[in-house]
């Protein structure tokens, strides 16, 4: 059984731009290394050709640094706390040539062994750096659920992005450990599953500002309280056979929270302070399968089709600042059978307490796994409910409407 690891990081960030005055010239600011301890901060950023001198803002727009070194030690921080600037590069003219907002963060005593992450936004990209993960060769990058790249380093730049886009990124690293085995009394290789998720949001406004507008119109950096709520459905085998004389895939996997493969996903993220929420929802394709003479699934990929997302809701009811209540509905058709039944279905009341608390009052189809989950302000994934159709003795068939629901009640 894989052990999950999962750390959730929640930014939002309003970037203002001003304007820009050497857009075509290709040179933009980047801060590349950032040093850290409880009380300070050292910035170091690369040499634009044209800057004359650089500038060093704080999130209310004070002027921290003024000058042509491409350092500054920020001193007397408060430990554990994040940060937010605003770099900037000005030509002989005083024109703005470039800048960049960075987010990052002091070190606390009691966190040295969490994942560190800094954001960094400019007019042409969104880099995220995050701290080296021991044993893990390689990260896999998801953007909005679906992925992106691979990379061997702690580091990703993304250029393909657009102002007043909001985007949700999704790092993900693999470690192989050893453990012990007692039913075979063997030591065997596990996979530990290390996983960031990070909410960016840019909002373009006033692009065409004077400097001395620009300098005083910085956003404040919002780590609001946040919950996060993910309800999944997978398939536990590689494939399954079906009664219409075919194999799907799966999914491959036992429950996790954090799992990469599913086949429907719902994120929900409730934020207490501006008494507002995100939703999100995914669906993978659907694969068919040949079956072999003697009745196992074979190899051949005959056909892929994916179900789509319109069959999930999320009925807000209200939000204050210490509750939320939602309803919940889900009702998504195998994509080979669009028609007719048996789609997954599941639908619920949903009340969720920024104290911790959470309830759930519904009923689901009895097939496949359906596993829930809560996060409170970026800690890890707490299980509120899991279905095993295999110990409750369930198949494929029950997702006709002729056989019964499990109902759900969750207090906890």
């Amino acid at each position: 059984m894989k052990k999950v690891v999962s750390l959730t990081i929640s930014v939002v960030l309003l970037l203002f731009l001003g304007t820009i005055t050497d857009g075509s010239s290709g040179d933009y600011i980047e801060v590349y290394l950032i040093e850290k301890s409880e009380d300070s901060l050292r910035l170091t950023w690369k040499q634009i050709s044209k800057a004359k001198k650089y500038v060093l803002y704080d999130n209310r727009g004070k002027v921290l640094y003024e000058g042509n070194e491409r350092e500054f030690i920020h001193k007397n921080l408060t430990s554990g706390e994040m940060y937010e600037y605003v770099l900037a590069a000005f030509d002989k003219d005083e024109q703005l040539l470039t800048k960049m907002n960075v987010i990052t963060n002091t070190l606390h005593p009691l966190s040295n062994d969490s994942v560190k992450v800094d954001m960094f936004f400019n007019e042409r990209m969104i880099k995220i750096d995050w701290s080296d993960i021991p044993n893990v060769q390689s990260y896999t990058v998801y953007r909005d659920g679906k992925p992106m790249v691979v990379v061997s380093q702690s580091e990703f730049k993304d250029f393909n992005v657009s102002f007043g886009r909001e985007y949700m990124y999704i790092i993900e690293g693999i470690e192989k450990v050893k453990k012990s085995d007692k039913e075979k009394d063997k030591v065997v290789e596990d996979e530990k599953n290390h996983v960031i998720l990070i909410s960016a949001k840019q909002v373009t406004d006033k692009r065409n500002m004077r400097f001395e507008e620009f300098s005083q119109s910085f956003s404040t950096l919002a780590v609001e309280p946040v919950t996060s709520y993910r309800n999944t459905t997978f398939i536990k085998p590689a494939k399954i056979s079906a009664p219409d004389g075919y194999c799907y895939g799966g999914d491959n996997r036992d429950f996790s929270a954090s799992a990469s493969t599913y086949r429907t996903r719902v994120d929900l993220s409730i934020y207490w302070q501006d008494r507002t929420y995100g939703f999100s929802k995914y669906t993978s394709d659907s694969i068919r399968y040949n079956k072999n003479d003697n009745g196992t699934c074979g190899s051949t990929e005959l056909a892929r089709k994916n179900a789509g997302t319109s069959g999930i809701t999320a009925v807000k009811e209200w939000i204050t600042s210490s509750e939320a209540q939602f309803q919940i509905s889900h009702s998504v058709g195998l994509p080979f059978l669009m028609d007719v039944p048996p789609n997954i279905d599941y639908s619920y009341s949903l009340n969720i307490q920024k104290s911790g608390v959470t309830y759930i009052n519904g009923s689901h189809d009895q097939y496949p796994w359906h596993e829930i989950y809560r996060s409170d302000n970026g800690g890890t994934w707490k299980t509120l409910y899991q279905f095993n159709p295999d110990a409750a003795g369930t198949n494929v068939k029950y997702l006709f409407p002729s056989y019964p629901n499990k109902k759900i009640a969750v207090s906890k």
